[in-house]
This record gives structure tokens, sequence and C-alpha cells, in this order.
């Protein structure tokens, strides 16, 4: 009987100690990576995506799926911009600014949320954040 009540007890601690370690919502069923669809009309121009330092992330020829990260350093959610090249159009330029995850607000509802996940955990992980799926650019004809 002891050595039941002691195996509970275990697993009791146990159990507490992995929630208060997972207490992240938006860590635990979202990402802090983005696939965003980056399209152009017509389609075929070039995309240069730069972080807000104005270094190069990555580049693709529209239809083209690529993964950015959400967060910009702790509490920051990352702003990037793309710009769509394609002979005889006009250069344009489009901003992609992370918003807040609504599934960061689950940490309301979980032991330890509060604290670990709002304060620590979401923010340290970027999954906080999230970034919208999709970019899409009307490119212009350059008058002639």
């Amino acid at each position: 009987m002891k050595k039941i009540l002691k195996t509970t007890k275990l697993l009791h601690i146990g159990m507490s100690v992995a929630l208060i370690v997972l207490t992240g919502c938006a860590s635990i069923v979202s990402k802090s990576n983005w696939p965003v669809n980056f399209k152009s009309n017509p389609p075929g121009a070039e995309v240069v995506i730069t972080d807000n330092m104005g270094n190069e992330v990555e580049r693709g020829r529209t239809p083209t799926t690529i993964t950015l990260k959400s967060s910009d350093g702790f509490f920051s959610g990352a702003t990037y911009y793309a710009e769509f090249k394609l002979k005889d159009y006009e250069i344009a330029k489009k901003g992609i600014h992370a918003d807040l995850n609504g599934w960061y607000f689950g940490n309301i509802f979980l032991p330890g949320g509060l604290l670990l996940g709002m304060v620590i955990i979401d923010p340290a992980t970027g999954a906080m954040y999230r970034l919208a799926p999709l970019c899409t650019v009307n490119l212009n004809k350059v008058e002639r």
C-alpha cells in the first residue's frame, strides 16, 4: 500500500512539473516559423525578402512559398519587406509584419501560464507572433 501511495505521489509531482515546464500555449499548439505564399499578378516576378535591417533573407520567383521566422527577438515581432520585380513592370514593395498569435492568450487558462507561458516561453520561442499566410501584389505595366 505504501508503494502505491509513493508511486501515485511521484506521478502527481511529475505531472505537475511537466505542466509547468510545458506551459506556453502558443509554443505547444502553434509554431514560430510560418510559410508565406508570395504571389504576383502577373506571375513570374522575382521576389526578394529583406528583414527590417535591410539584410536579404530569401529570394524566389512568384508564385513561391518562403518560410519566415515570426519573431525578431524576445517580445519583438518580425518585420520583413518584399520587393517584386518583373521586366516591363514597375517595382512593387510590400511590408510583412508579425501580429500576435491568438494562441498566446491561451496561456491564461493553463497552470503557470501567465508567468511562464506569457512572459518567458512564448516570447522566447517566437510563437507569440504569427505571419499572414499570403502576400500578393498587382504589378503595373511601365508606361512608355
